[in-house]
């Protein structure tokens, strides 16, 4: 039973996480305009906060949800709610 509600509660942890990668790539393309080099740079720094938000909020819902403890079904959930946003939610 708890196995369930970690797995539905890490999906809408993994749809979060779908919508921040959409703003990140939402603010990537606002500055495609303004130079080769000054895009090259943006890309890479909003890719790495991009990944340490994306850990954050993923370690934040292992601590609350799953109680620190790190789960197949925990990763499998984030997983399922990234593709299920990317497929049908994401907007590009």
């Amino acid at each position: 039973m708890i196995q369930g509600k970690v797995f539905l509660l890490m999906g809408i942890i993994g749809v979060l996480i779908g919508f921040l990668f959409d703003v990140f790539r939402a603010f990537r393309i606002s500055f495609r305009s303004t130079g080769k080099r000054f895009d090259y740079i943006s890309a890479q720094v909003t890719d790495v906060i991009f990944a340490v938000v994306a850990f954050c909020i993923f370690t934040l819902g292992i601590y609350i949800f799953a109680g620190g403890e790190l789960r197949s079904y925990s990763f499998l959930g984030t997983a399922a709610g990234v593709v299920l946003y990317l497929l049908l939610l994401s907007p590009v």
